[in-house]
């Protein structure tokens, strides 16, 4: 069915099948009732409801509030300050232009604000959300959320479930909440909070603020002079393999430089991973994990029973030097080795003062260098000085 009108302040209600209704000019309702509706408002505020079926409501332009109800609905506000609520189902809502406000409610809905400062909620389900421009405020609410801020000054709220957070351009914070959260800073000077759960925290382009919170949680602040914190809970990592330089980390002073760290502000970490380049990584009194990457590290373990982490099939280029190695104070290297079907062996061998770890392989090729463990015997190993 087809339904026209022109009438100022009309009421339009379609039927229980599919129906076609323009508004046009001036300030509607309609209310389009069962069936797969297309549905054009024009030029007014108008106040546009779907309810059942798979639906196609536009607002055109003006201040318009858009009713997906049920069924996957497709929701354009159009020009205007515009109110949009997808209803259950998996529905799409673009604010275009104005200060909008986008409600999914039920099911994996796809929400954009467009232009202007807009206010977007995921609701249930796993939902995909962009601020887009402006200064925006997004919700992700329950579900495994995909959320991005675009250009402006965004604030993103990740909800609960594991969700992902992209701050895009601007100077945004980005707020994981409960759950596994990857946040990811972009350009701009940013606020990342991980909250509870295990969290992957990027800070980008900029001097941005990061605090992983409960859990335990993986930060890097990028470029520029960050703040990091890692926050509540054992087994925080900080982060600098995207250096292009080496750096120098001292977890025992929280003191840091070279590379990504020049400038950095750190605490709260118990395990880091260097750079591609030659690093200088030093542990606490407590229990680190320290991983160099490629290039010629130096690690220190301080006190504490520490694990040194290798990686030896992608760790070729460079030597690593662990300077205080203690196997019988709890010290291990932990060496990520081939499959278990791989025939390898472990091996160290004594030069000099110091002891040089290399794993042998079965197919008659060169035994990779892994670390040279300073100022040690062999017979000081022990049976388990390796994981």
């Amino acid at each position: 069915m087809a339904v026209s009108s022109d009438i100022a302040k009309k009421v339009i209600t379609g039927t229980n099948g599919d129906d076609y209704i323009d508004g046009t000019a001036g300030d509607d309702i309609i209310r389009g009732l069962d069936g797969a509706d297309f549905v054009f408002g024009g030029d007014g505020n108008d106040d546009i409801s779907g309810a059942n079926g798979d639906d196609y409501l536009e607002g055109g332009k003006g201040n318009d509030r858009l009713f997906g109800g049920a069924g996957d609905d497709f929701l354009d506000g159009g020009t205007g300050n515009d109110a949009l609520y997808g209803g259950s189902g998996s529905d799409y809502g673009a604010g275009g232009a104005g200060d909008d406000r986008i409600f999914g409610d039920r099911g994996n809905d796809s929400l954009s604000g467009g232009d202007g400062k807009d206010t977007v909620h995921g609701g249930t389900g796993d939902d995909l959300l962009d601020g887009d421009a402006g200064d925006d405020l997004v919700y992700g609410d329950d579900g495994h959320d995909s959320l991005s801020g675009g250009d402006g000054k965004d604030t993103l709220y990740g909800g609960i479930g594991n969700d992902f957070i992209d701050g895009d351009k601007g100077d945004d914070q980005l707020h994981g909440e409960a759950g596994n959260d990857a946040l990811d800073g972009g350009a701009g000077n940013d606020l990342l909070s991980g909250g509870a759960g295990n969290d992957d925290l990027g800070g980008g382009i900029g001097n941005d603020r990061l605090s992983g919170g409960d859990g335990s949680d993986w930060l890097s602040g990028g470029a520029g002079a960050d703040v990091l914190d890692g926050g509540a809970g054992a087994g925080d990592w900080l982060d600098y393999g995207g250096s292009a330089a080496g750096v120098r980390v001292n977890l025992a002073t929280s003191k840091v430089s070279g590379g990504d760290a020049q400038g950095d502000t750190i605490r709260g970490f118990e395990n880091v991973a260097g750079s591609e380049q030659a690093d200088v990584l030093i542990g606490d009194a407590g229990r680190n994990v320290l991983h160099g990457g490629d290039g010629n590290d130096t690690l220190t373990g301080g006190a504490g029973a520490d694990i040194f982490d290798f990686v030896p099939i992608l760790q070729q280029d460079g030597l690593d030097h662990v300077t205080d190695f203690n196997s019988a104070s709890g010290d291990r290297l932990a060496l990520h080795l081939p499959s278990p079907g791989g025939i390898y062996q472990v091996q160290a061998q004594q030069v000099g003062d110091d002891v040089l770890v290399t794993i042998a392989f079965g197919n008659g090729s060169d035994p990779l260098n892994v670390a040279m463990l300073d100022d040690i015997r062999v017979s000081d190993l022990g049976d388990a000085w390796y994981i």
